[in-house]
């Protein structure tokens, strides 16, 4: 479906980051909501679409990344996956 609306309707918004989801810390998400270099509207389509296959192509790559590489995440991260950092972690040389 996604690789549809990409291709119909590339710009239509389909998906909202809840900005609680970016800190515990209510200072932090209101912040992070009045600055205005900040996107908070729907995310479009196309834009989806292609960080779902920036994601697949990074998977088959990772074992070709051999530079230092400095990963930090908390373990309750709401936004992205904490097993996705392992996974590159993992993956890297």
């Amino acid at each position: 479906m996604a690789k549809i609306l990409s291709i119909l309707a590339p710009k239509m918004g389909v998906s909202a980051l809840d900005a609680n989801l970016i800190s515990r810390d209510k200072a932090v998400v209101d912040a992070y909501v009045h600055d205005p270099l900040n996107y908070t509207g729907k995310l479009r389509a196309r834009w989806g679409t292609e960080l779902l296959k920036t994601m697949i192509r990074l998977q088959s790559k990772i074992s070709e990344l051999s530079l230092p590489i400095f990963i930090m995440q908390g373990s309750a991260d709401r936004i992205s996956d904490p097993s996705s950092s392992t996974m590159l972690f993992d993956g890297v040389k």
